[in-house]
């Protein structure tokens, strides 16, 4: 029998995860600077700090709960299966159907026509001041989405 290095397990020889608090401590503080002097480690861009000021200004001293930021619209989404959703993305027909959807709702609500990205549906939403409002555009909506498929 030969003798050679003595065997060590598959575990030790791996280097281990050295765990959060040993992380936490290797990181040195950052040196930042708001302004974005040069130099510094941080460069905001200035959106998020103006979206915060302009919606604090909005607020003027008062609880975001107790506004009424947004009005709800009825909403109207419909799955359409279609065979290929790119081709049935690229018809003429389907955008000037939107667009023209679009521009009915102008101001009053929303048209969203689009493909999934994981299955072969092309998503149909509307949102409008009426159910009655929103269900009509989605199934116009709809019936040139399974037009423009079948073509396809």
């Amino acid at each position: 029998m030969v003798a050679g290095p003595p065997l060590i397990p598959a575990q030790a020889t791996r280097k281990q995860d050295p765990g959060p608090h040993v992380i936490v401590a290797s990181k040195r503080p950052l040196k930042t600077r708001l302004r974005g002097d040069e130099g510094a480690d941080f460069v905001p861009s200035g959106d998020g700090i103006a979206s915060a000021l302009l919606t604090l200004q909005a607020l003027r001293g008062g609880d975001l709960s107790e506004r009424a930021v947004m009005e709800k619209l009825p909403q109207r989404l419909v799955n359409v299966g279609v065979a290929d959703r790119d081709a049935a993305m690229a018809s003429e027909e389907l955008r000037q159907a939107v667009e023209a959807a679009s521009e009915e709702l102008e101001g009053r609500g929303r048209v969203l026509v689009r493909p999934s990205g994981t299955e072969q549906l092309v998503r149909v939403m509307v949102e409008a001041p009426t159910t009655q409002e929103a269900d009509d555009l989605c199934e116009r909506l709809v019936a040139v989405v399974e037009g423009a498929a079948s073509t396809a």
